[in-house]
């Protein structure tokens, strides 16, 4: 028998290979909820393929359609009503947190692959394990995934990596990033992702938090995770033996193989994946003064304070801003860290304690920008 499904962020990229990936007959899951934000692209058809749905929910907007419990506004309330379900968390950016503490609170298993709900909800999150035993988390990055596989084989590890093409900016001279418009940065070398993860792979900010995740997943600390730069994104993830040798994960790009994996119930599957090349493997060394977001987010990481919601909400409006055309690529940069400057910082004591950081930080943020305008 089949397990229930709830699936928020349904209308974007990692959304709809979930769904991709729910039409196999071989899943073990069947999909009974699916929520998005404000969009409902393809609702009909997702509505007409997908019959074992009966709630659909939307944060903001209405939704017009009979036959289905509706849930708007407060969609959380639909993990609260599926008993059974185990929650599917695509949701883009800070607003995925409340998802996964809704979900973890409540017992489920957690597949995330909204990596914001670690980054700003450390501490929260971990609190939350702990009181409630029965809830699990399963990564659903590549490159975490792979990692979870890797470190099953209960090999002695002596450190992990994970890997990082250096986005699309990778080979623009040092001098000419800063002014690289969205035309440019959207063209990822090797995956097709949303627009947002697009351009925090051109900052690396997604490589911190994937550093930050490893940490969380993995109890490894930093001096122990390390990013490889890697061209082809064919080796998601590495572990480093006791006697220097290395084991790693080697597949092609292709996010459904780690969303199958993690809806076969962690064991793999023989889906229709993208076909896989064996091609040369390059690497290059990390030029961290191209990515300077990345160890401003790893030296201010402290999961005891609203940090990292400061600095990930500014992140989220400065990329929006970007994506408009209403800053340049350097911008993204001098509005995290301006925002950082101008936020104060307190203690996590709750989720309202990160609600009010995120309101805050968008706050600065948006006047960073008009001030950045109005040059």
């Amino acid at each position: 028998m089949k397990k229930d499904l709830i699936l928020f962020g349904y209308t974007g990229s990692i959304g709809k290979q979930v769904l991709e990936v729910l039409s196999s007959a071989s899943c073990k899951y069947r999909i009974v909820g699916i929520v998005s934000y404000s969009r409902t692209d393809g609702l009909d058809k997702i509505l007409k393929k997908f019959k074992s749905i009966e709630a659909v929910g939307i944060v903001k907007g209405e939704l017009n359609i009979s036959g289905k419990k509706i849930y708007m506004g407060n969609v959380l309330q639909m993990i609260s009503d599926y008993k059974n379900a185990c929650v599917f968390n695509a949701v883009s950016g800070v607003n995925g947190l409340e998802v996964s503490l809704e979900a973890i609170d409540l017992g489920r298993t957690l597949f995330l692959a909204n990596k914001e709900s670690i980054v700003i909800g450390y501490k929260l999150l971990k609190k939350s394990l702990k009181a409630n035993p029965k809830a699990k988390i399963i990564p659903i990055d590549s490159e975490h995934s792979s990692l979870y596989k890797l470190l099953s084989l209960k090999q002695k590890v002596k450190s992990i990596y994970i890997t990082c093409s250096g986005g699309a900016l990778r080979d623009l001279p040092l001098e000419k990033v800063g002014s690289a418009n969205y035309e440019m940065v959207k063209k990822h070398p090797t995956w097709s992702m949303g627009d947002k993860i697009t351009v925090d792979c051109a900052t690396l900010v997604n490589k911190a938090f994937e550093v930050i995740e490893a940490r969380f997943f993995f109890d490894y600390d930093f001096d122990s995770i390390h990013v490889l730069m890697h061209d082809e994104s064919l080796i998601h993830a590495l572990v480093e033996l006791v006697d220097g040798s290395f084991s790693l994960e080697l597949a092609s790009n292709d996010m459904k193989i780690p969303i199958a994996y993690a809806l076969n119930d962690c064991k793999r599957s023989e889906e229709n994946f993208s076909k896989f090349n064996l091609v040369d493997l390059h690497f290059r060394k990390f030029e961290e003064e191209r990515y300077p977001l990345f160890r401003l987010i790893l030296n201010n990481f402290n999961e005891n304070t609203t940090a990292l919601a400061i600095i990930s909400a500014a992140d989220e409006i400065a990329v929006n801003a970007f994506i408009n055309d209403e800053i340049s690529f350097k911008d993204i940069y001098t509005i995290i860290v301006n925002t950082f400057k101008r936020v104060r910082q307190n203690d996590v004591d709750s989720i309202l304690d990160i609600m009010h950081a995120i309101s805050e930080a968008n706050r600065v943020a948006s006047e960073i920008i008009e001030e950045i305008r109005k040059g």
